[in-house]
């Protein structure tokens, strides 16, 4: 983004990765996951890691946590986890976690998910 070459020192490439960077990744990762019969009904995304976002069983209470934003020229690896499964009026649904972190494993942002799936037709749910 043009924004972030802006914020970068002069005559450096160590620009910062906004909340729109982060946001794409995540997204996309998950739309990927859930396939074009699933459907996201949540997307709540920050660059600060809210605790209640983290299910104390998660790996992400393991992360070291950062928060804001990341530096250009790190790479970022898109993570998510799946925090809680439901069936609602015969739909199923599934809440997520994810984030993004550097090959530190050190997390930057955040965002609270929630998913639509499909039905599987072989009978297993």
């Amino acid at each position: 983004m043009i924004v972030e070459c802006h914020f970068a020192p002069l005559g450096s490439d160590n620009s910062m990765h906004f909340m729109s960077f982060g946001e794409n990744l995540m997204g996309r990762l998950v739309t990927n996951w859930i396939g074009n019969d699933g459907w996201m009904l949540k997307f709540d995304a920050s660059h600060r890691v809210l605790a209640e976002r983290i299910n104390l069983s998660s790996v992400l209470v393991q992360k070291e946590i950062l928060g804001g934003h990341g530096v250009g020229g790190d790479t970022v690896v898109g993570r998510a986890e799946v925090v809680n499964k439901f069936v609602d009026d015969g739909n199923h649904f599934v809440d997520l976690v994810t984030w993004t972190e550097n090959l530190s494993g050190q997390v930057w942002q955040t965002a609270a998910v929630t998913v639509q799936l499909p039905i599987r037709e072989d009978g297993d749910n």
